[in-house]
């Protein structure tokens, strides 16, 4: 689990100072060490920088080469094989292979395993290796073979090209930019904007989309225009030429998708949770401690128990595993330390309570924006605290139990769908029967799921909604592009339950609760694993009948039923799912007034809002939603020197 860096220049023209410059900015991601890779006239030669372990390499920051075409740096937080044979970059001399990889291969055993069949040796017992030596074996296609997360490049001398690779569900990511001459890319946008041939110009149409939708990450657009991302299950392979135009030989292509539509098959529910188990044991691998993220709720719950069985089958004392759970005084709403409680003694782990505050909370959502590189909301700042607590106890592996949702239909939005599915295919009775039995057996009341119904299933009444709260507090400019632009329209009407299930997984809300995931964990020197997400699980999963998931009135109802023998039924069967909230009208009302009071003197952001008209809100009600869009965009567009367009 580490941060990536590395620049092409057809030209030979690549600066090891602003490469060093980018590799640094992304510090936080892999503070255990630091490495790179420079590429002179086809030769690989290793370097090291200022924080990187005792290897006799020449220093990157006195380096002094004329003709560099390639460099790549990385940053590592060492998790498997901890000894210096997990230097990153590696490299392969004997092939001319270099690979600087961010990520985790679960599967790297086995992969070890077969591949040695296959006559391969190996130096170390590093993950890094394994996946090296995949592509020795299998090239491109080496991606097929992987279970894990990852982002990686490839520098390939025989071919002439650099590969990169993002794993299938886009837990890791992978930034790039890319003109005639260069190729860049970056484990985080902060890295990309430390190269000064990158502009720092905002995207409009993407933050008019924030501003407007509070939709993120639905492509392969970023907040800082002509800043890609790689899109998870995708591979791109840039050959090396002088000749020829970077963008031109470019060659960006998916690998893996799923399949939500066609014929369901009932034996997927088996099959599901054989690859959900095996998931969550290769999960457990490392040569550093774990611990699990409980909130109470069923998914991290279910995970618990599941670990703790394992550690016992596996002659372990359940007692290793440490749980952490954030709890707030004052406010029941978001504490669900009872429920959590339940849990770590029913399965015999060790419990840890985190109690997440801070009094300076305008650095704290300064921060958030920083290490997100988006939009960020106060209510997400009692996560960021808690993980940042974590890693102050030591913690450097978590496992969590975000996806589960997204496959098994876990939000209560997902009535909408599936309530309209009853109606079409079965008729009045039934969907009034399956709307009683959702009002009984979750938290909504008849008339919230009535207007879940009407909320969801209507587009133009969505759009109206959004305009009517944005209206006063953006200027004409912003309406303009929000009523011409219907490139999301797509990612908010669906056909069905399976057409919304597709864009759950890859269009807008797993692909931003990853990215968010990724994040607040690497922002604090953390590695997040998340079985859930686990390709498997996933392609078995998506092919469950709909009707299945929800049951009964229960949202992820076969979840539920293959755990309810491991954890307690007050556990199990619980209706009121929080999803981790946190009291963000404290955090809002301890911000350093003087330090907001500064973002409306000569605004960045004055093309997007009515400056005016939000200065007289926050002083009339800073909890506003327009405050808290207006605070985003401002400290954006200030921590990343971003002008507009």
């Amino acid at each position: 689990m580490c941060g990536i860096c590395g620049w092409y220049n057809k030209n030979g023209k690549v600066n090891t100072q602003v490469l060093n410059d980018m590799n640094q900015a992304g510090r936080h991601r892999g503070p255990d060490d630091e490495g790179y890779a420079i590429i002179e006239n086809n030769r690989v030669i290793p370097c090291i920088g200022e924080e990187s372990i005792g290897l006799p390499y020449a220093d990157i920051r006195s380096l002094m080469l004329d003709d560099i075409t390639i460099g790549f740096g990385h940053r590592r937080l060492s998790i498997i094989d901890l000894s210096a044979q997990g230097h990153q970059p590696m490299i392969s001399e004997s092939d001319g292979i270099c690979l600087t990889f961010n990520g985790e291969i679960y599967n790297y055993l086995e992969l070890q395993n077969e591949l040695r069949d296959k006559g391969h040796c190996f130096n170390s017992e590093s993950d890094t290796e394994v996946l090296l030596h995949s592509y020795k074996e299998w090239g491109e296609e080496c991606v097929n073979h992987l279970n894990g997360m990852w982002a990686f490049a490839i520098y390939d001398s025989n071919k002439e090209s650099i590969f990169c690779s993002r794993d299938r569900l886009g837990a890791k990511p992978f930034y790039y930019y890319m003109d005639d001459d260069n190729f860049i890319f970056a484990s985080e946008i902060k890295q990309l904007v430390k190269n000064p041939l990158i502009p720092r110009r905002i995207n409009e149409e993407l933050l008019i989309t924030h501003i407007m939708w509070s939709i993120t990450d639905f492509s392969e657009d970023t907040l800082i225009k002509d800043i890609k991302s790689l899109e998870g299950g995708h591979n791109l392979s840039i050959k090396i030429s002088t000749q020829d135009n970077v963008r031109g030989i470019a060659d960006l292509y998916k690998y893996w998708d799923i399949k939500t539509d066609g014929e369901k098959d009932e034996a997927a529910i088996k099959e599901a949770f054989e690859c959900h188990d095996n998931a969550v044991k290769i999960r457990t691998r490392s040569d550093v401690p774990i611990g699990i993220l409980l909130s109470g709720g069923l998914d991290s719950s279910s995970l618990v128990a599941e670990i703790a069985d394992y550690y016992r089958e596996s002659g372990r004392d359940p007692k290793e595993i440490n749980t952490y759970t954030s709890c707030y005084e004052g406010f029941a709403e978001g504490d669900e330390r009872e429920y959590a409680e339940i849990v770590n003694e029913h399965c015999g782990v060790s419990q840890n309570l985190i109690y997440p505050d801070a009094d300076d909370t305008y650095s704290v959502f300064r921060d958030m924006i920083w290490y997100s590189e988006g939009l960020c909301s106060f209510y997400s700042m009692g996560s960021f605290l808690t993980i940042k607590r974590i890693s102050e106890l030591g913690t450097k592996v978590i496992i969590n139990g975000q996806g589960s949702d997204e496959t098994m239909f876990g939000y209560e939005r997902y009535y909408t769908w599936y309530l309209m599915d009853c109606l079409h295919r079965q008729g009045t009775s039934s969907f009034l029967k399956e709307f009683r039995k959702a009002t009984n057996n979750s938290k909504l009341s008849s008339s919230q799921l009535l207007k879940y119904l009407l909320y969801f299933n209507n587009l133009p009444v969505r759009k109206a909604r959004c305009r009517k709260r944005m209206k006063p507090y953006v200027t004409s400019y912003v309406l303009k592009s929000f009523e011409n632009n219907h490139s999301v329209d797509k990612y908010l009407e669906f056909k069905n339950l399976a057409d919304m299930q597709y864009n759950e997984i890859r269009g807008t809300q797993l692909t931003h609760i990853l990215r968010g995931d990724d994040r607040s964990f690497m922002a604090h020197s953390i590695e997040s694993r998340v079985p859930f997400i686990d390709y498997r699980y996933i392609e078995k999963a998506v092919q469950i009948p709909e009707s299945l998931k929800i049951n009964d009135g229960y949202t992820k109802y076969l979840l539920r039923k293959n755990i309810e023998k491991k954890l307690p039924g007050r556990v199990v069967w619980r209706k009121t799912k929080m999803g981790w909230p946190s009291p963000a009208k404290r955090w809002i009302s301890r911000l350093d007034k003087e330090k907001v009071e500064q973002l409306f003197v000569n605004p960045r952001s004055e093309k997007y809002f009515n400056i005016a008209e939000v200065r007289n809100l926050w002083d009339k009600n800073p909890e506003a939603f327009a405050v808290e869009k207006f605070l985003s965009v401002e400290i954006f567009m200030r921590l990343f020197d971003a002008t507009a367009e």
